[in-house]
C-alpha cells in the first residue's frame, strides 16, 4: 500500500503514506459495530475517534450513516493531513472535524459514540515484528505491557461518553482480560464485553454506558 499510496478499507479507497498505519481488515469489525449503533438511533449523534491516523474509521462510519458527526483526533500533524485528504475525497468535510490532540487532553463536551484503534502492541513484541520496520512506531507501540494508551483512554472516557452512549476500542488479542479489568474500574455501572474477530480472537472492547 505504501508503494501504491492506496489501501481499500470497508469498500472505500484510502490514501496512505508511511506517516499513517495501513488500515487493517480486523478494524472493519469496529466499524461494523459503530454503524450498527448509529443506525439504531433515530437522531443525530456526535462521535469521537481517538488516534484517527488515515481517518479510515470516521470516514467509513460517516460514509455509511448520515446521522453522525465526528471529531477525529491525532497527535501527529502529518497523519491529520492524510486524514484531511481522505475526508475530502468522499466529501465529508462538514461532518468530520480534525483536531491535533494528545489523546483526549483538551477535549470537552459529550459524545454518543467513542471509537479508537490505539497503539496496543507490547513494545518487546513489536521489536520482533516486520511491521515495526515500515509503519509508524507511534501508531503501533502500546508501551511495556501494551495497555498504556488503552488505560489513558479508558481513564478519561467516562467524562466524555453520554449516558446510553457506546465505546468501541480495538485491542491486542492477548490483552482481553487485562483490558476488561481496566474498563470495569472506570465504568463500574456499565455493560462491558469483549467481541471476537472473524478468526475467533478477542479484538474489540465494547462498553455501553448506562
Amino acid at each position: 500500500p505504501y508503494i501504491t499510496g492506496n489501501q481499500e478499507f470497508y469498500n472505500i479507497n484510502f490514501i496512505v503514506t508511511p506517516k499513517v498505519l495501513i488500515p487493517r481488515p480486523e478494524t472493519e469489525l469496529l466499524v461494523e459495530h459503530a454503524i450498527q449503533f448509529v443506525k439504531s438511533k433515530g437522531r443525530q449523534l456526535s462521535a469521537l475517534d481517538i488516534g484517527t491516523g488515515s481517518g479510515c474509521i470516521p470516514v467509513a462510519v460517516a460514509f455509511n450513516c448520515q446521522n453522525v458527526e465526528f471529531t477525529a483526533l491525532d497527535l501527529d500533524f502529518h497523519a491529520l493531513k492524510i486524514a484531511q485528504k481522505n475526508i475530502r475525497q468522499v466529501s465529508l468535510q462538514r461532518r468530520i472535524s480534525l483536531v491535533q490532540s494528545n489523546l483526549t487532553s483538551g477535549i470537552f463536551g459529550k459524545f454518543d459514540l467513542i471509537l479508537s484503534n490505539p497503539p496496543y502492541i507490547p513494545e518487546e513484541k513489536l521489536l520482533g515484528l516486520d511491521v515495526a520496520q515500515y509503519e509508524p512506531w507511534l501508531a503501533l507501540n502500546g508501551g511495556e505491557d501494551g495497555v498504556f494508551f488503552i488505560s489513558e483512554i479508558l481513564e478519561d472516557a467516562p467524562r466524555l461518553l453520554t449516558p446510553h452512549g457506546e465505546m468501541l476500542l480495538e485491542i491486542e488479542s492477548t490483552l482481553g482480560e487485562q483490558v476488561l479489568e481496566i474498563a470495569r474500574n472506570h465504568f463500574p455501572n456499565s455493560h462491558i464485553e469483549l467481541l471476537k474477530d472473524y478468526t475467533g480472537l478477542s479484538r474489540l472492547l465494547k462498553i455501553y454506558k448506562e
